[in-house]
């Protein structure tokens, strides 16, 4: 084969070869862009973010699995979509970013309805409505909100007992009063109170009592509260198909009666208040980061 056949040949082979990485480059393009929609949407599985320390709505049961009302509503929006669930536990504090990324498909961590949660995400219809309390040593002389100015409340980072708890100690007088201490999850709150590192902490009513049962004769919850609040479910902004599957279900199953029956398993305190008015949405003043007529929309944190 003389040296002119050689070459063209070589120059062949080289445009093959350029040619194949092209491709695999652009295939590796498109899928760094699909990483933009969540795994689920492209697939027969739907992916639930949550952070399983807040029952009832969501916890670890003996069979080392996430369960509790939200997974068993995540469930039924699973079945509407036609889809399998799958649950991602991860930090509260992260789940927007997770959304907003695509590694899920929507949150159902006990969320509050928030203006600036609405800034990033889309959000049901309410489906539960709560209140922050303050939970102390059950010997601790704490009696009101007020007691809690100079002491150390525990929180969950993200929450909108957070944020409520750092407005509420911000000032006093003029003086910075902020000994606000931030922790992951619900289980190392409680922890800080029950071994003397911090005074009180703030959360969600249910949580709440189902931390104070597992703990009986350690701790107590005040006759006081920080505020109302509606959870919902969130999903990525401008997701409004998912996001009509999941009104869907929830009005379904206020109708149906099955609602009603989740509120007797999770929440036997709650039975027989019924699904209009344990859901029922609180005074738009009384929502954290919901304005008052005629105030601005600053809103606040979630869960």
């Amino acid at each position: 084969m003389n040296k002119t056949k050689i070459l063209a040949l070589v120059l062949v082979l080289a445009l093959a070869v350029c040619a194949f990485a092209a491709c695999g480059g652009n295939d590796q393009n498109a899928a760094n862009q699909g990483g933009a929609t969540s795994k689920g949407a492209a697939s027969d599985t739907l992916i639930m973010g949550t952070e399983a320390s807040f029952p009832p709505f969501e916890y670890i049961d003996d069979n080392a699995q996430v369960a509790g009302f939200d997974i068993e509503l995540s469930n039924m929006i699973a079945d509407a979509a036609g889809k399998k669930l799958q649950v991602e536990n991860m930090d509260f504090g992260g789940l927007v970013a997770a959304l907003q990324s695509g590694k899920i498909d929507f949150v159902a961590a006990g969320m509050t309805v928030t203006d600036e949660k609405k800034k990033n995400v889309d959000f049901s219809e309410p489906y539960f409505t709560s209140r922050q309390v303050i939970v102390v040593p059950a010997d601790s002389a704490i009696a009101s909100k007020d007691d809690l100015l100079g002491k150390i409340v525990a929180v969950q980072e993200g929450t909108t007992g957070e944020e409520m708890v750092r407005e509420f100690k911000e000032t006093d007088n003029g003086e910075p009063m902020d000994n606000t201490a931030s922790f992951k999850n619900n289980a190392d709150v409680a922890m800080e109170v029950i071994n003397g590192r911090a005074d009180a902490f703030v959360l969600d009513e249910e949580p709440a009592k189902a931390i104070v049962a597992q703990n009986e004769g350690k701790l107590k919850i005040l006759d006081v509260e920080f505020g109302n609040e509606n959870y919902a479910v969130a999903v990525k902004k401008g997701n409004t198909e998912l996001l009509n599957i999941i009104n869907g279900v929830i009005a379904d199953i206020k109708a149906n009666g099955t609602y009603d029956e989740m509120i007797a398993e999770y929440f036997p305190d709650r039975a027989e208040v019924g699904a209009e008015d344990a859901a029922d949405v609180t005074d738009e003043a009384d929502v954290p980061g919901t304005p008052a007529d005629g105030e601005a929309a600053d809103g606040t944190e979630a869960e």
